[in-house]
């Protein structure tokens, strides 16, 4: 399957926005699990990478670490939230980012 870079750039940007409104609690987990956190999600993603489809499953995990390790959830929300900087910044160091206008992978 052919890595799709672009999204990988938005989808981690998404990931980066829902992780910090969480750490704010800014949205309930409920929110994030609409937004992007669903199994859903993560079929969608396929295409942007096995790193990407593993933020979104650890995503989709915080509500139980919630309930039953209340004290590992900032933790978690942490690494979910580093591994999509991290693959945002290998993104936005590849030769061909800006390639494709954000908005047009929307449409």
């Amino acid at each position: 399957m052919k890595i799709n870079n672009d999204k990988r750039v938005l989808v981690s940007l998404v990931i980066l926005g829902v992780c910090d409104a969480l750490k704010t609690q800014s949205i309930s987990i409920l929110e994030a699990e609409r937004l992007v956190f669903s199994p859903f999600m993560m079929k969608a993603c396929d295409d942007c990478g096995p790193d990407l489809v593993e933020a979104i499953h650890r995503g989709t995990e915080l509500d139980d670490i919630n309930d039953l390790i209340p004290q590992n959830l900032q933790e978690v929300i942490g690494q979910i939230e580093r591994l999509a900087a991290r693959v945002l910044k290998e993104q936005v160091s590849s030769p061909s980012f800006g390639d494709t206008r954000w908005i047009d992978l929307l449409s």
